[in-house]
């Protein structure tokens, strides 16, 4: 009595998405998948419960089966401000993967950039399966305000100094406004921000005119 024949399928049985996996059924005479392949190996790339019917030299018949997944593939956001001031930065992060393959060459979870362009990541999960994503950052030029206004002026007068139209202002004297008026000489300087939030500066310095005083002569 011949004894009938155990097959164990080998192959990977997880499997990412889009991708696919050898089943094999080992070295026999005949085979029958539940697929309906004759073949030692099947390529599979569904999930499913996969059958095989194997026939050894002698005729005798032996089955078994495996049940294959499908891993569904990352799909990483990458969070972080995309539009900042020029000088300065921002981070842009991935998420939590078990990998991290960034455009910059950066294999961390999160990286610092201080230029205009598109980054984009590629993440590895923790069953092997890569997604990717990007953005785009845009990087806003600092505002060069101008301040008007007469700085030359008489004693006992005064001048306006205008900043120009912004979003805020602090001048050097306290002020918040777009203008003040001054009296005095002095340095003023005004540091504006415009609709970005981004700060730039400007100086101006005054000068007090003294008043003549004219001596009437006569006999």
């Amino acid at each position: 009595v011949n004894a009938n024949p155990t097959p164990t399928i080998s192959g990977t049985l997880s499997f990412c998405s889009g991708g696919s996996t050898s089943l094999d059924a080992g070295s026999y005479a005949g085979y029958n998948w539940s697929t309906g392949a004759t073949t030692q190996t099947i390529s599979v790339n569904t999930a499913g419960t996969f059958t095989v019917t194997v026939t050894d030299a002698s005729g005798c018949t032996g089955s078994a089966s495996v049940t294959t997944t499908v891993n569904a593939l990352p799909t990483p956001s990458i969070s972080g401000t995309l539009s900042f001031c020029s000088g300065s930065s921002t981070t842009l992060d991935a998420g939590v993967y078990s990998g991290y393959s960034w455009s910059t060459g950066a294999t961390t979870q999160s990286i610092s950039v201080n230029t205009a362009g598109t980054f984009t990541v590629t993440v590895t999960d923790a069953n092997g399966c890569t997604g990717s994503a990007s953005v785009t950052t845009t990087v806003n030029a600092l505002p060069t305000p101008s301040i008007s206004g007469t700085l030359a002026f008489c004693a006992g007068s005064s001048t306006t100094l205008d900043a120009g139209s912004y979003s805020g202002y602090s001048w050097s004297t306290g002020a918040t406004t777009q203008s003040i008026s001054v009296n005095t000489a002095g340095t003023f300087t005004v540091t504006v921000t415009d609709a970005n939030g981004c700060t730039g500066s400007a100086s101006v310095t005054t000068t007090v005119n003294a008043l003549p005083t004219p001596s009437i002569s006569g006999t």
